[in-house]
């Protein structure tokens, strides 16, 4: 069984303290905006065992977001259909027809953090698109979501979404 903690990391330069759980993502640096990089040269550390109250909080949240995933799969599955929705998980993508651009098709990622890629007839990659909700949501949530946009707002998210064109 995992132990948990509860920890501080101080950047000794500036003072910055950043204090998070054992389950947490620590940056290795902080970007402040432009090329300037500030690096966490030393820090102190304080660990302190997980209470039992925290243990008790953190896994009724565990259960709680695998309770929100699982109805958001339901969710997703009822939308696409289980036939594509098997192939989603079994490929990593689902693949949609493009209504501007007749030789494309959109290509959706599982990944929620991924950018959707426009595929032509041949298969290759002419575009990324990069867009997603604007708030917090379980991936199946925002997949669902960018299915939606891309099937009834295709012209909004086009006008909206990053482009990164590869070799148009």
């Amino acid at each position: 069984m995992a132990t948990y903690y509860n920890f501080t990391i101080q950047d000794c330069y500036s003072d910055r303290t950043v204090t998070a759980d054992s389950t947490s993502y620590i940056p290795a640096g902080n970007n402040t905006g432009g090329d300037q990089t500030v690096a966490w040269h030393s820090w102190t550390m304080s660990f302190e065992p997980e209470t039992d109250e925290q243990r008790e909080a953190r896994l009724k949240q565990e259960q709680e977001q695998e309770l929100v995933i699982k109805a958001a799969e339901e969710l997703l599955k009822g939308y696409i259909g289980a036939e594509a929705f098997g192939k989603l998980y079994e490929v990593g993508y689902i693949e949609l027809d493009s209504q501007k651009y007749k030789d494309c098709r959109y290509r959706v990622k599982r990944n929620h953090n991924a950018v959707v890629e426009v595929v032509n007839k041949d298969g290759k990659v002419v575009d990324k698109l990069c867009f997603q909700p604007a708030i917090d949501c379980p991936a199946p949530d925002q997949l669902l979501t960018k299915i939606v946009l891309l099937e009834l707002a295709e012209e909004f998210v086009l006008a909206k979404a990053n482009h990164h064109r590869q070799g148009l």
